[in-house]
């Protein structure tokens, strides 16, 4: 893992196109990869409804990583943040976020129940 200044995100490969889901400063990437190892596991109970809904759309693509060294945080940050709309980027409202988010990316309302059901 990289533990310099930047930004990285999580997206979802279906095929040849990735779409962006979620973003976050690369200084919390230990800790989102080990939250969503955990769910990926089915350990604990105090998983983030966001790394629920990685694992629901891991059923109907790959879910990557991909990392950018930036100079300052908060830049990046505020760049990534204008320039992009991620379905998935929301602390507060990460439960609403995750369907929406899936069916943003095109896949059926049953596909997403089907793929949240076999968590």
């Amino acid at each position: 893992m990289p533990h310099k200044s930047g930004v990285y995100w999580l997206g979802l490969r279906q095929g040849c196109k990735v779409t962006p889901l979620y973003h976050g400063m690369a200084s919390f990437l230990d800790e989102r990869v080990g939250q969503h190892r955990k769910a990926v596991e089915g350990r604990g109970t105090d998983v983030p409804v966001l790394h629920v809904g990685m694992q629901a759309a891991s059923k109907v693509g790959t879910v990557v990583v991909r990392w950018e060294e930036t100079g300052r945080y908060q830049t990046a940050e505020s760049r990534e943040l204008r320039s992009r709309n991620y379905p998935f980027n929301s602390a507060k409202n990460e439960g609403y976020r995750i369907k929406a988010g899936l069916l943003a990316l095109g896949i059926s309302s049953g596909e997403v129940d089907t793929a949240i059901k076999k968590l």
